[in-house]
């Protein structure tokens, strides 16, 4: 009868609004508490604030372990254009010999790679690079990377300084340079390809 069915109707307004806040609410939780379900995609929202927390706040394991592997990208591709871009390089068919420059060795690369993590760790733990909100949508990715690279590059600059001054050394600014730039550009990729695969 037309009553029963505005009724029918009328029911399921209020199941799909009711429905509808639930998403909402979920979707605040989810990325750090935005009130806005496509606000949080596509606007930085406060979870992204620098706060110090001890122990940090991980609400994403995988994206920590993808972090470290692609910090470590970073150190192996500056130590393979380091090679590459050598005027000595005798060729990719030429036969194996060992580096002569203690710079270019796999340890040399390994403990470059463990400096920028622990650099990146440090830096991502006062960026809460690691909440669910900083992967929700590509501008929040993109954003998180780079104030996380910003910091990573502060924290590796002290490093570098107070090594260079123990060991009465030069500070090389080119390869600094290098990677700060090398480390946007992989960790921006990265984070936005995490970010596109959450919403596929």
């Amino acid at each position: 009868s037309p009553p029963l069915a505005g009724r029918v109707r009328q029911l399921s307004r209020h199941h799909h609004a009711w429905s509808s806040s639930v998403l909402v609410a979920a979707a605040g939780k989810d990325d750090g508490g935005g009130s806005e379900e496509e606000g949080g995609k596509d606007e930085p929202n406060d979870s992204l604030q620098r706060k110090i927390r001890f122990p940090p706040q991980v609400d994403d394991v995988v994206l920590l372990f993808g972090d470290v592997v692609a910090i470590f990208a970073v150190a192996q591709t500056l130590a393979l254009s380091k090679v590459l871009l050598d005027p000595s390089f005798p060729g990719w068919f030429a036969p194996v010999i060992l580096p002569s420059d203690p710079s270019s060795t796999l340890g040399a690369t390994v403990t470059e790679g463990s400096r920028l993590a622990v650099c990146w760790l440090v830096a991502g733990s006062v960026c809460n690079s690691w909440v669910f909100g900083s992967v929700v949508g590509l501008q929040n990715a993109v954003y998180c990377a780079a104030r996380t690279t910003l910091d990573t590059v502060n924290t590796l600059a002290v490093s570098v300084l107070v090594d260079a001054a123990l060991r009465h050394q030069p500070v090389d600014l080119s390869k600094l340079f290098a990677e700060a730039l090398l480390t946007l550009i992989i960790m921006s990729a990265w984070r936005a390809a995490y970010a596109s695969s959450l919403y596929r």
